[in-house]
């Protein structure tokens, strides 16, 4: 690093963090003006060939940008001139560099270079297009791309712009926010290929005064290392997730002091997006971690691939990044503490699960509240093996909000209003707290990074009753699902408490309204309309409609116990069979497929396919209630769930019997035969 003074108050500075067009502030008095002699002195309104100078937009660690007229045309370019005192072999080069580079390129979102020439002895000057607006730095700064979808817009453009680049040849080395230019409409216009790579000459920049190329905390680990020669197209892809990566967290994902950041571009893991700012989706912090995976080879190997990974979220469609498998962050962590002994090493790898837990002392505090605050707040554990509440373990936990310590489980928590509105919803307490979950949030949360605390997402108490219309039923202490069939299976027994549920299934047009009001980007899209059942969607997005609107999804107790009028019927309609037929209708249409002991009546608990429950699949219990299942990890509760209303039409994947009117699936399998319908508790449990 070269060492020079402040012009102002002499303190030291150390130049060679940014480039060109970076600011450099003294630390110790705050100036811009950096050591050696001033600024380079011109005159507004003085002419250089037939460029008139007219404003200036700003000046960095080496030279100084104008505003300048074209002479006898009535356009507007940006001039840049080097620093006299600067102005030596290395910074010609940069110059000449950057007017070869950029003169091949022809790009919207890439910045044109006129012209460059010399005069007054040697002074270089640089003729570029004008862009009317900030960097992308001042523009993050002032409260720009404040949505992800946004962010992810804007990162499509850069992508593209980079990817024309390299496809002429280019590799820019030096992509930062101080050299992206974003126009008064918000189009991007990348800029400064003074560092550039020209793939075509054998001549490569390494070193400025003995530091590296480019700006430290946007290096890809392989430039941080030292490797310049043969930087290739993804160590921009790095470059490009970095600045991602800030867009969307206002934070850089390598901090550090500037003698610290080499190390931790190279071998220092970011904290997810997630973590900083929940609301950020999961598929886009996906791509961004892909973007900056140590390994040139587990990057997007070009821009291009990087944006239509971006195109792909905005489509609704599988993106290629994927989730970091849990096996390969065990070995990240254990890389990471290498310096453990053989014996600590050999007990983490004993104690995988507990190992990767980063608080000790038992689970952290967890943080419940809810909108409007001042609910009355309940948590019922869900029984591991059944999914169903264990009322007997109840925890009272006072009004929002909440803190208090709790087992890792799912549960099911009750919120009331003191003006008799009340929600319930599903929370998971996770085992392991340095795992955040999908965007849905009875299987999200957060930890509070000062206070270590977990913070489970808010429960929305809605202001309107959306159970108008909803069929009621009033339970059963003891509820046995019909006698036992041919092949000796056991009868289910269940409590159930009074309940309500739709008359109908849930109507694409229904799905739709409220999908576009709060999900719309965050998962597929919904092409379609109509009355016909919702299908097609993975269980977890009926699961979070149903909160949003103050409902849940029934459990299987509650499903068979209104398919089958409370017990006293076989089917809906009475005990007589019927032919099915196999194709999905509209809502109500099977007339005869309707309860006989409720008013209103329950459509469709039978046809239109079968339909989801919020129960996980279980084997039959006896009657003195013995579950015939091992207890699953709490990972692994609720991922088989069980749907009934009769079999689908045809055979689908991975779909097994459970009894003659239930089956289960995987909770990530897709079925446009499986549809689903809404309950809710007749009273506050």
């Amino acid at each position: 690093m070269e060492l020079r003074k402040c012009q102002h108050c002499l303190a030291p500075l150390t130049l060679g963090e940014e480039t060109l067009d970076q600011d450099m502030s003294c630390p110790t008095c705050g100036s811009r003006a950096l050591g050696g002699t001033s600024p380079l002195q011109t005159n507004p309104n003085r002419t250089v060939r037939h460029y008139k100078l007219v404003e200036e937009l700003g000046h960095g660690q080496f030279g100084t940008v104008w505003r300048s007229e074209t002479a006898g045309l009535p356009r507007q370019v940006a001039i840049k001139t080097p620093r006299k005192e600067f102005l030596d072999r290395h910074t010609r080069s940069m110059f000449w560099r950057e007017a070869r580079a950029a003169a091949t390129l022809n790009h919207p979102n890439i910045v044109k270079v006129y012209d460059i020439f010399e005069e007054d002895g040697g002074q270089i000057y640089i003729v570029s297009e004008y862009v009317n607006g900030d960097n992308l730095k001042t523009a993050l700064t002032e409260g720009q791309f404040s949505t992800p979808d946004e962010v992810a817009e804007f990162m499509i453009l850069m992508a593209d712009a980079v990817h024309h680049a390299h496809e002429n040849g280019i590799i820019h080395r030096d992509l930062k926010p101080a050299n992206i230019l974003v126009s008064k409409n918000g189009q991007p216009h990348i800029t400064d290929f003074g560092l550039a790579k020209i793939e075509h000459e054998d001549e490569t920049l390494t070193v400025f005064d003995d530091r590296l190329v480019g700006t430290l905390p946007y290096m890809s680990p392989e430039q941080a290392g030292g490797e310049i020669h043969n930087l290739k197209r993804p160590s921009d892809v790095f470059s490009l997730g970095t600045i991602f990566y800030e867009m969307l967290t206002r934070q850089r994902p390598f901090p550090g002091k500037t003698e610290e950041i080499p190390k931790n571009v190279q071998f220092m893991d970011p904290v997810r997006p997630r973590r900083i700012k929940p609301d950020i989706p999961l598929a886009l912090e996906t791509i961004c971690l892909k973007a900056l995976s140590k390994s040139p080879a587990e990057r997007y190997q070009t821009t291009g691939e990087f944006a239509d990974d971006l195109r792909r979220y905005f489509a609704g469609e599988p993106t290629v990044a994927r989730p970091i498998p849990r096996s390969r962050q065990a070995v990240r962590w254990l890389r990471k503490h290498i310096a453990l002994s053989v014996v600590s090493a050999l007990v983490l790898l004993g104690t995988a699960a507990a190992a990767l837990i980063p608080f000790q002392g038992g689970t952290p505090p967890v943080v419940i509240n809810t909108s409007p605050s001042g609910a009355q707040l309940s948590l019922i554990p869900l029984d591991p093996d059944t999914g169903e509440p264990m009322m007997e373990k109840a925890i009272r936990a006072g009004r929002s909000p909440a803190t208090l310590r709790l087992q890792p489980s799912d549960y099911l928590v009750v919120a009331k209003l003191d003006d008799g509105r009340f929600h319930e919803v599903y929370r998971r307490v996770p085992a392991d707290p340095s795992w955040a979950a999908t965007p849905f949030p009875h299987r999200r949360w957060v930890v509070d990074k000062v206070s270590g605390k977990i913070q489970l997402p808010t429960i929305e108490i809605p202001l309107l009753n959306h159970t108008h219309g909803m069929a009621r039923f009033d339970g059963s202490d003891h509820f046995v699902s019909g006698p036992p069939d041919n092949r000796g299976t056991p009868q289910l027994v269940w409590r159930i408490a009074p309940f309500e549920i739709d008359t109908h299934e849930v109507t694409i047009d229904e799905f739709q309204k409220v999908y576009n009001d709060h999900m719309a980007g965050l998962g597929p899209a919904i092409e379609t309309s109509g009355q016909l059942p919702m299908t097609g969607h993975m269980y977890d997005y009926y699961v979070w409609y149903a909160e949003q609107i103050g409902k849940r999804l029934p459990t299987q107790a509650e499903y068979t116990f209104a398919a089958t009028n409370g017990g006293t019927t076989v089917f809906p309609w009475g005990n007589e069979s019927k032919s099915i037929p196999s194709v999905r209708s509209p809502v109500g249409t099977l007339d005869f497929d309707r309860t006989t002991l409720s008013s209103p009546p329950v459509f469709g608990l039978y046809s239109n396919g079968a339909e989801y429950t919020s129960s996980p699949f279980i084997m039959y219990r006896t009657p003195d209630e013995q579950v015939l299942k091992v207890k699953p990890p709490l990972d692994r509760l609720r991922d088989e769930i069980t749907v009934c209303g009769g079999p689908p039409e045809t055979p689908i994947p991975s779909v097994q019997q459970v009894s003659p009117t239930c089956y289960k699936i995987p909770r990530t399998q897709l079925s446009d035969r499986i549809g689903f319908r809404c309950a809710k508790s007749l009273s506050p449990r």
